[in-house]
Order: C-alpha cells, then sequence, then structure tokens
C-alpha cells in the first residue's frame, strides 16, 4: 500500500519595504554570526547552530567569485546591491523534508531540487538544513534575485517574480520526492495538488502557528485538526476496505472464468445439439426479454420516484430553515457592524481625550497609560468582533452550499427519471413492433441453425417490416 506524506513547501518574498534586514535573516538561516558592514550591527544564530544541528550549502554559477561560498560575504553582497527603500531582497523556499529517508539522502534530494531551479532560472542559492536528526526535518533554499558577475551582483531576473514560479516550483518539488521514492523503492508519494482538485473525500488541516496571538483561535484550530484528522482516518479505512473487496471480486471472477471455460468444453456437444431453432422462437425469446426490460424500468422508476419525493420534501424544509437562518444573519450582522463603527469611534475619542495630556508633563503620565490601555483593549476588542464577522459571513457561505448542492441533487435525479422514462417507451415502441412483423411473417415455422439471436437472423436474410408489408400487399393484390 503506497502512503501518501505531507506535501509542505511555502515560498515567501523579504523585502526592505516590509522591514525585513538581509543580514539578519541570513545569520538565522546559516546559524552563523555574521556582521552588517552597512550599519555596523552583529546578529549571532551560533548557539541556534548548535542546538538545531544547522549546516548550509551554497550553489554559485561558474562566473561567479569565490568570496559567495561566505554566507557572510554572499549576504553583506545582497543588503548593498538593493538600494530602493521597498526594493526586494531575496526568495525563500522552505521544505519539509522525510523523515523516512536518512541525513545524506535528504539532503541530496533537497540538492537536485536546488540544481534543477539553478538550472533554469541561473541565480546563486544558498542551501540551509535544519533539525535534520529530529522531527521536524526542513529546509530554508534561499534564491537571491539578481544574476553574479565577479565579485557583484548585477541585474535582476524578473522571471522569479511570475507567478508561473510558484506553480512549477510546486510541480518540480513533487516530481523529484516521488522520482527520488521510486529510486529508493520506499512506498512513499506526495501531490501538490488539495484533496477538492484530486476527487479525494478529505479535509486538509489547518496551520498552527507557535506564536498564535488570540487562544480562542488557536483552540478551535486544535479541534478542527483534530476532527478533520478522525475524518480521514475514515476515509482510509473504507478505501483499504474497498481494495480488499475489489481484489476478492477479481478472484472469484477468475474462479468462474476457469469454470466457464472447463464447462464450455465439457459441453460442447450439447451446444451443437440445441444450436437448432426456429425463427417464431426467435420472435418470442426477443419479445419476452424486451418485456423484462420494460417490467426493470418500470420499477427502477417507482423506486427513483420515491427517492426524489424525499428529497423534494427534505429541499423544501432546508428552504424554509434557511429563509430563517438568513434573516437571523442579516440581524446578527447588522448588529455586529454596528458595535464595530461603535467600537472604532471609541477609539478616536480615546485618541482626541489622549491629546489634552501632555507628555512633558509627570502628572499626566499615569492618565496617558490608562487611555493607552483602554485604547489597546479597544483594539483588540475590534479584531475580535472583525473574527466574528468573518466566521459568520463563513457558515451563512456553508449553508447557502449546502442548499445550492440539494437542488443540484433533485435536479440529477429528475433527469435520471425522464432518461428512465425514454429507455421504457422506446422497449414499449420495440415490442409492439415486433409483435406486429411476428403476425406478418410467413416462416414462422421455418428452422435455423447456429443463430440465436433475432437481430442477426433478419439481417442475414435482409428481413425487415417494410419488406414484410410489401410482400403481403402483392399477395392481396394478386
Amino acid at each position: 500500500m503506497i502512503k501518501e506524506k505531507i506535501f509542505h513547501l511555502t515560498i515567501r518574498n523579504f523585502s526592505r519595504g516590509k522591514g525585513h534586514n538581509a543580514i539578519q535573516k541570513g545569520a538565522y538561516r546559516t546559524g552563523l554570526k555574521i556582521e552588517d558592514r552597512k550599519r555596523g550591527l552583529t546578529f549571532n544564530y551560533e548557539k541556534k547552530s548548535q542546538r538545531e544541528n544547522i549546516s548550509y550549502e551554497m550553489v554559485l554559477p561558474v562566473n561567479a567569485s569565490g568570496k559567495f561560498n561566505d554566507p557572510c560575504y554572499f549576504y553583506n553582497e545582497i543588503e548593498r546591491s538593493e538600494t530602493r527603500g521597498n526594493s526586494r531582497l531575496f526568495k525563500e523556499i522552505e521544505l519539509a523534508l522525510y523523515k523516512e529517508l536518512s541525513e545524506e539522502e535528504n539532503k541530496e534530494l533537497a540538492r537536485q531540487f536546488s540544481q534543477e531551479i539553478f538550472d533554469k532560472y541561473n541565480v546563486p542559492i544558498n542551501i540551509n538544513f535544519h533539525k535534520l536528526n529530529s522531527d521536524n526535518p526542513h529546509c530554508h533554499i534561499v534564491i537571491a534575485q539578481r544574476y553574479i558577475e565577479g565579485e557583484k551582483f548585477t541585474i535582476k531576473n524578473r522571471d522569479l517574480d511570475k507567478r508561473d514560479f510558484v506553480r512549477e516550483t510546486r510541480q518540480r518539488w513533487e516530481k523529484c520526492s516521488n522520482a527520488y521514492f521510486k529510486q529508493k523503492n520506499l512506498m512513499l508519494f506526495v501531490s501538490h495538488r488539495s484533496y477538492e482538485d484530486r476527487g479525494i473525500n478529505k479535509i486538509a488541516g489547518r496551520h498552527i502557528n507557535r506564536k498564535h496571538l488570540i487562544a480562542e483561535e488557536k483552540q478551535e484550530d486544535l479541534c478542527f485538526n483534530k476532527l478533520s484528522m478522525k475524518h480521514n482516518r475514515r476515509q482510509d479505512f473504507k478505501r483499504e476496505k474497498n481494495n480488499v473487496i475489489r481484489t476478492i471480486r477479481q478472484e472469484i471472477e477468475l474462479v468462474s472464468l476457469v469454470r466457464m471455460s472447463r464447462l464450455e468444453v465439457a459441453g460442447k456437444e450439447v451446444n451443437e445439439m440445441n444450436s437448432k431453432t426456429t425463427v417464431l422462437k426467435l420472435y418470442n425469446n426477443e419479445i419476452e426479454s424486451l418485456k423484462i426490460k420494460y417490467g426493470q424500468y418500470k420499477s427502477t422508476i417507482f423506486e427513483k420516484k420515491q427517492i426524489e419525493k424525499e428529497k423534494r420534501q427534505k429541499l423544501q424544509q432546508e428552504r424554509a430553515s434557511f429563509k430563517e437562518r438568513r434573516e437571523k444573519h442579516q440581524s446578527k450582522m447588522f448588529h455586529k457592524k454596528n458595535d464595530l463603527e461603535e467600537m472604532k469611534i471609541g477609539h478616536e475619542e480615546l485618541k482626541n481625550e489622549l491629546k489634552f495630556y501632555s507628555v512633558f508633563n509627570p502628572f499626566d503620565w499615569k492618565k496617558r497609560q490608562k487611555i493607552k490601555r483602554k485604547m489597546v483593549h479597544n483594539k483588540i476588542k475590534q479584531k475580535r468582533k472583525k473574527l466574528e464577522i468573518k466566521r459568520e459571513k463563513e457558515h451563512f457561505k456553508y449553508y447557502k452550499k449546502q442548499l445550492n448542492e440539494k437542488k443540484k441533487d433533485l435536479k440529477k435525479e429528475r433527469r435520471d427519471i425522464f432518461e428512465l422514462y425514454k429507455k421504457q417507451v422506446v422497449t414499449k415502441v420495440k415490442t409492439i413492433k415486433l409483435s406486429k412483423e411476428k403476425k406478418k411473417t410467413k416462416d414462422l415455422n421455418k428452422i435455423v441453425e447456429n443463430i440465436l439471436n433475432l437481430e442477426r437472423y433478419k439481417r442475414d436474410n435482409k428481413i425487415g417490416m417494410k419488406k414484410i408489408i410489401r410482400e403481403n400487399k402483392k399477395e392481396l393484390s394478386q
């Protein structure tokens, strides 16, 4: 049984406009002590490196200076080459590596992936391995935005900023991982597509950040992940059960095929004896089979109608409950939006109140601190209220989606009933046509050999309704 591994790949952009510093970010990723030559600051992450067993590698073009092998020089040059206030410093791809692979195998896989990116975009890459001996082995791949010539960065590679880069990178990591699993004979695979895109009835878990600001939201996400895991385990069990049933059925079919072949060999003579039949029997057999079909369609239509009736009743109930929900939702949204507006006005009032107390007057400090505390509480309340509004909207969307799905299901049921009615009418017409043809056919007692199908007999003898009517007309005229 092939097991699916979690696919985790995030692409981030670090820019000066967001307040990022290339040297600080580089020191964190490489686990080194790097000095910012421009500002005279030092960023030291050597203790983190010892704790997490961090190692790094550089992928550089042929024409690049050997100085770029030193991360201190590499990140200082990135910081120096970007002069604008909102310029993008570098891109980062964060990858989750695999516990099933050894430390060296994980490194080799990340190198292959980085080499493919380098071959396409020809920009320098810094690969950083974190926690390879733990339960969370991962890798930070830092991609510089500019080409290298000698000891300096030159023009930017704008292909990295295109939307296709994200899609292609995700597909590339999937192909690299699956090819490596195949090479190492591991029964594992990953997929960059979501469960919904693949048509799998599973629920994806929510990412929980360790720096979760709101405790209630974190608790909600944890509960959601527990329920989703439970649902996914149930789905996996069902799939395994279906696979077992399928294999058993295949084995039964093979056994039955072998048995049938033996019976065919043993009963060849019996088939030859029973190969003779009359035209009347052919007609009767065909009419009988059409009548059976008609009866089957009739029973299925009756069953489908019962199901359609139940679904229609359920839909009517759902519509009534949805109307009530919509009214409640509108009233809730109205009150919550009003509360939010009042909070915003209260915040503005506190701001104006703060202006009355001077920063330089020591007697006003306590009052200023009190007002600032109120402002912080007000901001938190606003965030909570916005979150409530968002959740309320999501709940309403969910109920609306459910109602639409039930409508589609009912329409499908009605289409199926209509198709069955069509088939029933066709069989009825065929039976009437064959019974008329049977009455007007002369050679009903004619014996035919090795023909067990009426259609084949009619095709071989070129017999049809038109020919029979023509012959009957000739006889009447004579």
